[in-house]
Protein backbone atom coordinates (compact mmCIF):
# COMPACT_ATOMS: atom_id res chain seq x y z
CA UNK A 1 0.00 0.00 0.00
CA UNK A 2 2.77 2.04 0.85
CA UNK A 3 4.18 1.64 -2.95
CA UNK A 4 1.02 2.53 -5.15
CA UNK A 5 0.90 6.23 -3.84
CA UNK A 6 4.24 7.71 -5.86
CA UNK A 7 3.25 5.62 -8.80
CA UNK A 8 -0.21 7.13 -8.70
CA UNK A 9 1.36 10.50 -8.28
CA UNK A 10 3.71 9.57 -11.31
CA UNK A 11 0.61 8.67 -13.37
CA UNK A 12 -1.31 12.09 -12.83
CA UNK A 13 2.38 14.33 -13.45
CA UNK A 14 2.26 12.09 -16.47
CA UNK A 15 -1.57 13.12 -17.73
CA UNK A 16 -0.91 16.69 -16.77
CA UNK A 17 2.29 16.90 -19.00
CA UNK A 18 0.39 15.48 -22.12
CA UNK A 19 -2.30 17.90 -21.77
CA UNK A 20 -0.02 21.09 -21.36
CA UNK A 21 2.16 19.49 -24.46
CA UNK A 22 -0.99 19.10 -26.77
CA UNK A 23 -1.90 22.55 -29.00
CA UNK A 24 -4.84 24.89 -27.79
CA UNK A 25 -6.58 26.28 -31.01
CA UNK A 26 -7.68 29.89 -30.73
CA UNK A 27 -10.90 30.86 -32.35
CA UNK A 28 -10.30 33.99 -34.12
CA UNK A 29 -12.85 36.31 -32.87
CA UNK A 30 -15.68 37.83 -35.36
CA UNK A 31 -15.11 40.85 -35.95
CA UNK A 32 -18.01 43.49 -34.98
CA UNK A 33 -17.69 45.16 -38.24
CA UNK A 34 -18.75 42.14 -40.64
CA UNK A 35 -21.69 41.65 -38.70
CA UNK A 36 -22.59 44.86 -39.33
CA UNK A 37 -22.21 45.22 -42.73
CA UNK A 38 -24.26 41.67 -42.81
CA UNK A 39 -27.01 43.51 -40.87
CA UNK A 40 -27.27 46.67 -43.05
CA UNK A 41 -27.08 44.59 -46.15
CA UNK A 42 -30.20 42.42 -44.51
CA UNK A 43 -31.63 45.53 -43.29
CA UNK A 44 -31.85 46.76 -46.98
CA UNK A 45 -33.18 43.79 -48.20
CA UNK A 46 -36.26 43.84 -45.75
CA UNK A 47 -36.96 47.19 -46.75
CA UNK A 48 -36.86 46.39 -50.51
CA UNK A 49 -38.80 44.04 -49.86
CA UNK A 50 -41.77 45.39 -47.59
CA UNK A 51 -41.73 48.24 -50.50
CA UNK A 52 -42.50 45.99 -52.94
CA UNK A 53 -45.14 44.19 -50.94
CA UNK A 54 -47.02 47.33 -49.83
CA UNK A 55 -46.69 48.60 -54.01
CA UNK A 56 -48.26 45.04 -54.76
CA UNK A 57 -51.02 45.13 -52.06
CA UNK A 58 -51.65 49.18 -53.27
CA UNK A 59 -52.27 47.86 -56.26
CA UNK A 60 -54.80 45.01 -55.58
CA UNK A 61 -56.36 45.85 -52.61
CA UNK A 62 -58.32 48.56 -54.43
CA UNK A 63 -59.43 46.10 -56.61
CA UNK A 64 -60.21 43.57 -54.41
CA UNK A 65 -62.96 46.24 -52.45
CA UNK A 66 -64.49 46.86 -54.96
CA UNK A 67 -65.03 43.63 -56.38
CA UNK A 68 -64.53 40.62 -53.51
CA UNK A 69 -65.26 38.01 -55.50
CA UNK A 70 -61.90 38.76 -57.75
CA UNK A 71 -60.10 35.69 -56.55
CA UNK A 72 -56.76 37.00 -58.65
CA UNK A 73 -56.63 40.50 -56.51
CA UNK A 74 -57.57 38.36 -53.43
CA UNK A 75 -54.69 36.21 -54.07
CA UNK A 76 -52.20 38.29 -54.50
CA UNK A 77 -52.88 40.45 -51.35
CA UNK A 78 -52.64 37.54 -49.40
CA UNK A 79 -49.24 36.29 -50.99
CA UNK A 80 -47.58 39.62 -50.33
CA UNK A 81 -48.68 39.33 -46.63
CA UNK A 82 -46.96 35.94 -46.58
CA UNK A 83 -43.88 37.57 -48.02
CA UNK A 84 -43.93 40.28 -45.45
CA UNK A 85 -44.10 37.95 -42.77
CA UNK A 86 -41.72 35.43 -43.70
CA UNK A 87 -38.82 38.32 -44.76
CA UNK A 88 -39.51 40.17 -41.10
CA UNK A 89 -39.48 36.81 -39.01
CA UNK A 90 -36.05 35.83 -41.33
CA UNK A 91 -34.31 39.14 -40.22
CA UNK A 92 -35.63 39.78 -36.84
CA UNK A 93 -38.42 42.24 -37.50
CA UNK A 94 -41.20 40.22 -35.34
CA UNK A 95 -43.67 42.73 -34.73
CA UNK A 96 -44.49 43.57 -38.49
CA UNK A 97 -43.80 39.70 -39.33
CA UNK A 98 -46.64 38.59 -36.56
CA UNK A 99 -49.19 41.50 -38.13
CA UNK A 100 -48.69 40.28 -41.92
CA UNK A 101 -49.09 36.41 -40.30
CA UNK A 102 -52.85 37.82 -38.72
CA UNK A 103 -53.46 39.20 -41.74
CA UNK A 104 -52.15 36.56 -44.05
CA UNK A 105 -54.46 33.88 -41.81
CA UNK A 106 -57.49 36.24 -41.88
CA UNK A 107 -57.20 36.32 -45.81
CA UNK A 108 -56.58 32.84 -46.51
CA UNK A 109 -60.14 31.83 -44.24
CA UNK A 110 -61.65 34.12 -47.16
CA UNK A 111 -60.16 32.41 -49.89
CA UNK A 112 -61.40 28.87 -48.05
CA UNK A 113 -64.87 30.70 -48.26
CA UNK A 114 -64.88 30.32 -43.93
CA UNK A 115 -64.96 33.88 -43.70
CA UNK A 116 -67.07 36.47 -45.74
CA UNK A 117 -65.07 39.45 -47.24
CA UNK A 118 -67.56 41.84 -45.51
CA UNK A 119 -66.57 45.55 -44.55
CA UNK A 120 -64.72 44.57 -41.10
CA UNK A 121 -62.58 42.41 -42.94
CA UNK A 122 -61.81 44.89 -45.63
CA UNK A 123 -61.36 47.71 -42.77
CA UNK A 124 -58.81 45.61 -40.93
CA UNK A 125 -56.28 44.41 -43.84
CA UNK A 126 -56.54 48.64 -44.61
CA UNK A 127 -55.65 49.78 -41.52
CA UNK A 128 -52.91 47.46 -41.25
CA UNK A 129 -51.67 48.45 -45.27
CA UNK A 130 -51.38 52.04 -43.87
CA UNK A 131 -49.42 51.01 -40.22
CA UNK A 132 -47.01 48.80 -41.79
CA UNK A 133 -44.46 51.68 -42.76
CA UNK A 134 -44.83 52.79 -38.81
CA UNK A 135 -43.51 49.19 -38.09
CA UNK A 136 -40.50 48.91 -40.74
CA UNK A 137 -39.26 52.66 -39.47
CA UNK A 138 -39.15 51.21 -35.89
CA UNK A 139 -37.27 48.24 -36.95
CA UNK A 140 -34.76 50.09 -38.62
CA UNK A 141 -34.52 52.29 -35.95
CA UNK A 142 -33.93 49.59 -33.54
CA UNK A 143 -36.77 50.14 -31.69
CA UNK A 144 -39.27 47.93 -33.54
CA UNK A 145 -41.44 47.63 -29.75
CA UNK A 146 -42.68 51.21 -30.28
CA UNK A 147 -44.97 49.63 -33.25
CA UNK A 148 -47.88 48.31 -31.45
CA UNK A 149 -50.45 46.58 -33.39
CA UNK A 150 -51.34 44.14 -31.07
CA UNK A 151 -54.99 45.41 -31.01
CA UNK A 152 -55.31 45.09 -34.43
CA UNK A 153 -53.84 41.86 -35.07
CA UNK A 154 -55.98 40.59 -32.45
CA UNK A 155 -59.25 41.57 -34.33
CA UNK A 156 -57.67 39.79 -37.58
CA UNK A 157 -57.75 36.77 -35.37
CA UNK A 158 -61.08 37.16 -33.95
CA UNK A 159 -62.49 37.90 -37.53
CA UNK A 160 -60.14 34.83 -38.59
CA UNK A 161 -62.27 32.70 -36.09
CA UNK A 162 -65.41 33.98 -36.89
CA UNK A 163 -66.12 35.90 -34.09
CA UNK A 164 -67.35 39.19 -33.75
CA UNK A 165 -64.41 41.64 -33.11
CA UNK A 166 -64.52 45.03 -31.26
CA UNK A 167 -64.24 48.15 -32.61
CA UNK A 168 -61.63 48.36 -35.16
CA UNK A 169 -59.33 51.31 -34.25
CA UNK A 170 -58.28 53.57 -37.68
CA UNK A 171 -55.51 56.17 -38.06
CA UNK A 172 -55.23 58.58 -40.44
CA UNK A 173 -52.51 56.51 -41.85
CA UNK A 174 -55.31 54.07 -43.60
CA UNK A 175 -57.12 57.13 -45.28
CA UNK A 176 -56.40 56.13 -49.11
CA UNK A 177 -54.34 59.41 -49.49
CA UNK A 178 -51.81 58.21 -46.76
CA UNK A 179 -51.81 54.83 -47.90
CA UNK A 180 -50.63 55.99 -50.73
CA UNK A 181 -48.08 58.20 -49.91
CA UNK A 182 -46.09 56.04 -46.84
CA UNK A 183 -46.14 52.94 -48.81
CA UNK A 184 -43.39 54.53 -50.92
CA UNK A 185 -41.18 54.15 -47.77
CA UNK A 186 -38.39 56.71 -49.30
CA UNK A 187 -37.32 58.40 -46.38
CA UNK A 188 -36.63 54.63 -44.97
CA UNK A 189 -34.47 53.88 -48.00
CA UNK A 190 -33.02 56.62 -48.19
CA UNK A 191 -31.87 56.28 -44.77
CA UNK A 192 -31.13 52.69 -44.81
CA UNK A 193 -28.90 53.02 -48.19
CA UNK A 194 -27.88 57.22 -48.41
CA UNK A 195 -25.58 56.31 -51.08
CA UNK A 196 -28.17 54.97 -53.64
CA UNK A 197 -29.52 57.39 -55.60
CA UNK A 198 -32.66 55.19 -56.71
CA UNK A 199 -35.17 56.49 -54.34
CA UNK A 200 -35.48 60.67 -54.78
CA UNK A 201 -38.34 63.08 -54.59
CA UNK A 202 -38.76 64.46 -57.54
CA UNK A 203 -42.00 67.06 -56.64
CA UNK A 204 -44.28 68.52 -53.94
CA UNK A 205 -46.60 65.92 -55.02
CA UNK A 206 -43.31 62.86 -53.01
CA UNK A 207 -43.30 61.47 -57.04
CA UNK A 208 -40.28 58.74 -56.55
CA UNK A 209 -38.53 57.20 -59.29
CA UNK A 210 -38.91 53.54 -59.73
CA UNK A 211 -36.45 51.32 -58.08
CA UNK A 212 -35.15 48.91 -60.32
CA UNK A 213 -36.75 45.54 -59.97
CA UNK A 214 -34.95 43.29 -58.16
CA UNK A 215 -34.54 39.95 -59.76
CA UNK A 216 -35.93 37.34 -58.05
CA UNK A 217 -33.21 33.88 -57.06
CA UNK A 218 -32.96 30.51 -55.79
CA UNK A 219 -31.49 32.37 -52.76
CA UNK A 220 -33.59 35.15 -52.07
CA UNK A 221 -36.41 32.92 -52.58
CA UNK A 222 -35.62 30.62 -49.79
CA UNK A 223 -33.94 33.18 -47.54
CA UNK A 224 -37.61 35.18 -47.21
CA UNK A 225 -39.79 32.29 -48.03
CA UNK A 226 -41.24 30.67 -44.77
Amino acid sequence: MEGEAPVAADLVEEVIEEVLEEPVEVTAPVSDTEDDVIDDEILEIFVDEAEEVLETILEFLPIWKSEPANEEALTEIRRAFHTLKGSGRMVGATVVGELAWSIENLLSRVIEKTVTANPAVMDVITEAVGRIPEGVTAFKEGQQNRFKPDELAAIADALAEGRTPSAIPTTAASEPEAIEESFELEEIIVTANEDSPEHTVDSPEHTVDSPEPIVDSPEREEIFTI
